[in-house]
């Protein structure tokens, strides 16, 4: 519930000299804005006006500000700087609240100044808080110490501000007290989790079947999910028969024993916040499904060689992947994404089947759409014990369909369909359909050898890349088991790296018209 105005109240004849905007801004709602900053103590931010200063897309701000966050503050000239989209319109007013809860109370504590700017607005990403208080179980992933210490990249800050929310319609009428010294009053709160309804399984005829590719970020404010290039770059896929993407954000850890996950939050060139809803809504405006699919980032290594066996240091790596998923999870549900996959190739660490059925719920918490897990061909996909918590089974299916770069055709037609049948077979123990969340193959000579592998020191051959698109394409037609491909790689930029005729992607090589060919069916 919404505390009334502390503060004096403000007119909206007040407001334009108060909040002066670089265009007329009609989406901004003055009148609910004014009940919101009535809110506030006029004598702490009343002295000089706030500039609102709109871009047309985020290369723009890029080039005013250098930062390329949906939204900023420039706190030496009192100017909030955005992005014109969808979701800086929608929040607007929360993005104006907390900067003023943040002139008025000071920057030391984040998180409370943010929280409470939110308990005003009476929303959160344009969420009313009544819909956020459902989901206030995910609040036992929080420290509340945490409150009122620097925010870290391994903690998800929907759940903080939702905490410190809790934390205010507790406190609300102690302001001054808390800011003065927020301890003692941290130590006595304890947030009130809502228990979580029961998880609701999607029914097998209830998956779509994908067309789908995996849709790659590439690092850059020009050629990433935030980019204009980006839009274009859908809109070929569109033209070629794709009717769903996955998006890639990365989290990262710097071994593959720490136990944290680390994600972007605001880092410049990576697959921030307001990059992925900015590729949702490109996607959603081409009328193609949209499938959140985090990844992990390993210095030096790969996913697949987390091992976290310490179970001191198992119960905070749980911990911080529920954190990092639930962020990703909340995004996507935020954002109208229609699919996730909560995870990847993490063969040692799947096998622990009651930490992922913990982590699955959580996610159903944060997100209420179709869910999957990318299982790794080699080493995990047969010995996953929770499929059945997940609404289909996903492979990484980088099955190899050769084992000589002289292996005949027919070898590999055949090797296609004998793990065909295995799949089938998981399908019935399971009682669940089956997709490809990554297939692929390099368009190099050894590219039927070792599909997952690239190599630089073999000639190209796209002719034997669109071969294996083929063959898989036809082996897995009409299979009422299957729901489909997301075929590993196509990048948000029109990039040709080094090397690139031997690598993965596909684009503009034979392999995508063998592909437009079958999705265009």
């Amino acid at each position: 519930m919404v505390p009334a105005p502390t503060g004096t109240p403000l007119r909206l004849s007040q407001l334009d000299s108060l909040i002066v905007t670089s265009d007329t801004m009609p989406f901004l709602d003055k009148q609910k804005l004014c009940e919101i900053l009535g809110h506030f103590p006029a004598d702490a931010w009343h002295q000089k006006p706030i500039t609102l200063q709109m871009y047309p897309d985020f290369e723009s701000k890029w080039s005013a500000t250098k930062n390329t966050i949906e939204y900023s503050y420039d706190r030496s000239t009192r100017t909030i700087h955005l992005v014109d989209m969808k979701l800086t319109r929608l929040r607007l007013n929360e993005i104006i609240a907390a900067y003023i809860a943040e002139l008025c109370y000071g920057e030391k504590y984040p998180r409370l100044t943010e929280g409470l700017a939110m308990l005003y607005c009476g929303t959160y990403y344009g969420m009313p808080l009544p819909w956020w208080d459902k989901k206030s179980a995910l609040l036992g992933l929080t420290n509340k110490e945490r409150l009122i210490t620097t925010p870290e990249n391994f903690e998800n800050p929907f759940l903080y501000t939702m905490l410190a929310v809790q934390f205010w319609q507790k406190h609300h009428d102690q302001i001054h007290s808390i800011f003065a010294n927020p301890n003692p009053f941290i130590a006595k709160f304890e947030p009130t989790l809502q228990v979580a309804p029961p998880a609701h399984v999607f029914p097998p005829d209830s998956i779509p079947y994908f067309k789908g590719v995996c849709f790659a970020h590439t690092n850059g404010v020009g050629s990433g999910y935030m980019s204009k290039q980006s839009r274009t770059s859908m809109q070929r896929l569109k033209e070629i028969g794709v009717d769903a993407i996955s998006l890639t954000p990365f989290g990262y850890a710097k071994s593959t024993t720490e136990p944290r996950v680390h994600f972007v939050l605001d880092r410049h060139w990576d697959e921030t916040l307001g990059g992925l809803f900015k590729a949702a809504d490109d996607a959603h405006d081409l009328g193609i499904h949209i499938m959140m699919k985090p990844h992990i980032w390993v210095r030096g290594a790969w996913c697949g060689e987390i091992d976290i066996r310490d179970s001191t240091d198992r119960i905070a790596w749980e911990n911080s992947y529920a954190q990092y998923a639930t962020y990703q999870g909340l995004i996507a549900e935020l954002a109208g994404m229609e699919s996730m996959c909560i995870g990847l190739e993490l063969p040692r660490m799947t096998r622990d089947t009651a930490m992922w059925k913990r982590i699955i719920r959580h996610i159903r918490m944060a997100y209420s759409g179709i869910i999957t897990y990318g299982g790794n061909w080699f080493d995990e996909y047969e010995h996953i014990g929770f499929w059945d918590d997940l609404d289909f089974i996903s492979i990484h299916a980088y099955f190899p369909l050769a084992h000589t770069v002289a292996t005949p055709p027919d070898s590999s037609i055949l090797m296609a369909r004998q793990v065909a049948e295995r799949l089938a077979v998981l399908s019935s123990q399971w009682k669940k359909p089956v997709a490809f969340t990554e297939v692929g193959f390099p368009s190099g000579a050894r590219g039927l050898i070792s599909p997952h592998e690239e190599f630089d020191d073999v000639p190209a051959d796209f002719d034997k890349q669109a071969f294996a698109y083929r063959t898989i394409l036809e082996t897995y037609r009409g299979k009422p088991w299957f729901k489909g491909y997301f075929w590993w790689k196509w990048e948000s930029a029109n990039s040709t790296w080094k090397g690139f005729d031997k690598m993965l992607q596909f684009r503009e090589k034979p392999a995508e018209r063998v592909l437009q060919e079958f999705y265009s069916r």
